[in-house]
Order: C-alpha cells, then structure tokens, then sequence
C-alpha cells in the first residue's frame, strides 16, 4: 500500500509536473489541481535548461514545479514559445507535447501573469525598470522583425517633469527615447536593425517594460539599471567611443553615453575637478588634435 501512495501524484493549483512515459518516450505535462496515479513506466522528470536534458527525480515530490508568475509592474522572458496560438501554455490535466515549439527564441510577458511551462521552456521573470531622472538603460534589438511589429506593446511611462538641464544628456536623444517614440508614431514603418543598441534616458521614461524582440542589457554585475553621471560646477567627465574618439562634458548637466561610448575612470571615479588656476601657476600642455578657442586657432602637435 505504501508503493501505491509513493506512485500517486497530487498537485495543488498553481503547480504542475513533466512525466516521461518510459515506453514511448513521451513527456506528459500535468497541471494542477490534479490527482494522477503513476504507471510503472512512468517517470517523474525536470527539464535541465544548462545541458539541455531531462533529469530524473528519485522523489516524486521534486518533480513538482510552480507556475511562473508575474505581477503587476514585472515581466517574464518565455524562452521557446509554443507556435500554438490555441494553446501557448498546458491546461490543467494532462496534457503531452503535441505542440510545436519556437526553438531558440524568446518572447517577453508582461504581468500580471501566471501560467505552467512546456517541456524544454524556461521563464525569467524580471522587474520591470524604475529609472530616476539620472539614471538610464542600454537596451538592445535581438529580433529586428519582432521589435517593428511589437513596438507599440512597449510599456513606456514619461517622466512627470524633466528638471534636468546642460548639454550633457542632449547627444542622445537622437539615438535614445525619441528613436522609441518615433517607432509609436511610425508604426507602419519602424525600422530597427538587428543588434541595434539604444539608450532610455530617465530623463524622458520613468518606467520601462521591452517588448518582444528587445532587451535590456545588464552591466557587469548584473544590474539592469544604469548610473548616469551628474557634474557639479568646476567638474568634467570623459567619454572615449568605439572609434576612439573621447568626448568632454563640462558641469553643470546630467550625462548621459551613447550607445557605443562608455565613461573614462580613473582610480574608480568617472567625474573629475577642474584645475584651478592662480596668478603664480600655470599648465604645461600638448595639442593632440585641432581646435579653436576663444578665436585662436591650434594645431596639434603645439605645446
């Protein structure tokens, strides 16, 4: 009697399980509330994202996942989205892998949401992106075909008062936000490219939600949303492009990069003061490239 209860599987709501039909080589979703007794054939199993196999459980109870979820303000990165429009996810019983999936792509839910996942489906749920006036986002076109289409699905919410000012956030507007709001009101004719990086200034959206076909880049550990730097009076920051080219932004302003150009640090800080000068010293410098000040013009290579 005990052997028969160990084969018996009882799912609440909200919680579902894969079983490999051992015979065949089916795997089988069941989907709470559900009681099924288990054939001896029949294996409980998880779906292994890292090597791309099924595992087995040696306890039934281990094989018991919960829904993926997402409330309000949160979205879900689905990865191998069913092409069934009929039935994106399993429904409560049982249910076998009859549905065809997108292999390798990835679509983005935004909640509130619940659902089960097919075998070889994984979800991330991610909190959709709080941004202060002086802080921003780098986001990224994966899919160019679904970002034109989806656009308009894009959770964007303004900021309520812009109050930064300077010339420091003004370079991106170009190739940030604003290229966002014309996709809306181009609608039928976007055109994002493949691997496009755009900047999402906290100075124009509060908060942001991507829809299918962007994402939004983590820096290095991990964190979504981006410091900008904010200059003082007396202070400057250095940003050096891809092309090698270094930009100098004077306080005060907000400043924010461009997509391909990152801060200049030095001893871990990216802004820096400026030097004072009084009536007994001086500076030694070196044009590096051509310029013009105050109606003089400079050569590079003068000192």
């Amino acid at each position: 009697m005990a052997d028969a209860r160990d084969r018996d599987l009882v799912l609440a709501p909200g919680t579902f399980a894969y079983i490999l039909d051992n015979t065949k080589g089916h795997v089988n979703v069941i989907v709470g509330p559900n009681k099924t007794s288990l054939s001896a054939t029949d294996i409980p199993v998880l779906w292994d994202e890292n090597h791309r196999t099924y595992r087995e459980c040696d306890v039934l109870k281990n094989a018991i996942q919960s829904f993926s979820s997402a409330a309000e303000g949160f979205y879900i990165v689905l990865t191998n989205p069913s092409q069934s429009e009929k039935d994106p996810f399993p429904k409560t019983g049982t249910s076998s892998l009859s549905t065809d999936l997108y292999m390798g792509r990835k679509i983005n839910i935004p909640g509130p949401i619940s659902f089960p996942l097919w075998p070889c489906q994984t979800a991330k749920v991610i909190e959709g992106h709080h941004l202060h006036s002086n802080q921003y986002l780098i986001v990224r076109i994966y899919n160019d075909e679904e970002a034109n289409s989806n656009i308009a699905k894009a959770v964007i919410k303004k900021q309520i008062a812009n109050t930064t000012k300077g010339d420091g956030g003004e370079k991106n507007e170009d190739s940030g936000i604003d290229s966002i709001k014309e996709k809306e009101k181009e609608i039928d004719k976007p055109n994002f490219i493949m691997g496009q990086l755009i900047i999402v200034s906290g100075t124009e959206v509060a908060f942001y939600i991507p829809p299918t076909g962007i994402e939004v880049i983590p820096d290095g550990n991990g964190s979504y949303v981006r410091d900008a730097v904010t200059l003082e009076r007396l202070e400057y920051c250095i940003l050096l492009d891809e092309d090698g080219n270094k930009r100098y932004v004077q306080g005060p302003a907000v400043v924010f990069p461009s997509p391909t150009e990152q801060f200049v640090e030095q001893d871990g800080l990216r802004k820096f003061r400026a030097i004072e000068l009084n009536e007994i010293s001086g500076l030694y410098i070196k044009v590096i490239a051509d310029y013009e000040d105050g109606g003089k013009e400079y050569e590079a290579g003068e000192e």
